[in-house]
């Protein structure tokens, strides 16, 4: 989004300027930019209210900044991940990182998600998730990984090389089981560094800080 500037017109008739010799310098206080809002995570759709607080917590928990989750859209229906981020930007504010969107689509659509770097948006298709004979625990455990993706996607993170990294690619739900919940090291510090470059303070008091 761009922020549009507004210009003032002054017009000055006959005006005198008396600067004295000895006038003390005046000093200026530099304002510092405010800081960006965290990204957060948002349902979309006929989502368990319970799944996502558990993939928020999780995310939340390891990542070590404040990653909210937002109010959720069960109307929100769409059938097409491009609807869903097309949708998700109206409700982005102007001063957050973006939103990552676990959504329950009304289609047949099986892509697992999409990031829209223009949008701040990155989507999580959740049905793709939920397989027959498959357990609870292995179903949240994957909707975990998709919401950390999802913040490090917004952040400007690649894949990871290391498969032991929720950041490392993958291209089946085997696949997917197989890698780890959370970040290896390097990834985790630098999305803390992004973090912490736009003003989104650490928790001091966590292990995965890596900062401290």
């Amino acid at each position: 989004m761009k922020r549009i500037g507004r210009y003032w017109l002054m017009s000055l008739l006959a005006v005198s300027v008396v600067v004295a010799e000895d006038a003390a310098p005046v000093e200026t206080t530099e304002i510092a930019a405010p800081a960006w809002l965290p990204p957060a995570i948002i349902t979309f759709g006929d989502v368990d209210e319970q799944l996502a607080l558990r993939a928020q917590q999780w995310t939340e928990q390891n990542l070590a900044f404040p990653v909210p989750l937002l109010d959720p859209k069960p109307t929100a229906r769409f059938g097409s991940l491009d609807e869903v981020a097309q949708y998700a930007a109206t409700l982005l504010e102007t001063n957050r990182v973006g939103l990552v969107v676990l959504w329950r689509p009304t289609s047949d659509a099986s892509n697992h998600g999409a990031h829209y770097p223009d949008l701040r948006v990155s989507v999580a298709n959740l049905n793709a998730m939920f397989t027959p004979d498959t357990d609870a625990e292995k179903i949240e455990r994957r909707v975990e990984r998709q919401a950390i993706r999802g913040v490090c996607l917004l952040f400007g993170l690649e894949p990871s090389l290391n498969p032991f990294s929720a950041m490392f690619n993958y291209s089946n739900l085997e696949e997917l089981d197989a890698i780890g919940r959370n970040l290896d090291p390097p990834w985790l510090k630098r999305v803390q560094e992004k973090a912490v470059a736009v003003g989104i303070p650490l928790d001091p008091d966590s292990v995965y800080n890596m900062m401290q």
